[in-house]
């Protein structure tokens, strides 16, 4: 692949951005956050007792854990509004989701 890769984020977009250059291509270091830097609801914080309980071949605990994780889930989206959105807005007139840049920066879109 010798040329460029680009994407246009929205259809109203007219900035494009740059998906892949390999003339720019480094490799990267990986960086692992401590337990203490990772968000509450990250999924490997999550699922982690599910996956201990598995590996240990302990099914029943594993059942447990997923099942309380899913009602929990199904509790926390219950309370959600548009707002709690961070990389999509809901635009009411396409009846469709649209990429946003940064939380909360699309207003309402216009067709």
């Amino acid at each position: 692949m010798d040329e460029p890769i680009y994407a246009y984020p929205t259809v109203d977009d007219l900035d494009k951005t740059l998906l892949f250059d390999k003339e720019t291509i480094y490799k990267n270091e990986i960086i692992y956050p401590t337990p203490l830097e990772v968000p509450e609801l990250n999924s490997f914080k999550v699922w982690g007792t599910v996956t201990e309980s598995i590996i240990k071949n302990d099914m029943d605990v594993a059942d447990i854990e997923k099942k309380r994780i899913e009602s929990e889930q199904r509790r926390r989206i219950k309370q959600w509004d548009n707002n709690n959105f961070m990389y999509f807005v809901y635009d009411e007139l396409r009846t469709r989701w649209i990429f946003s840049k940064k939380k909360n920066e699309g207003q309402q879109l216009s067709s």
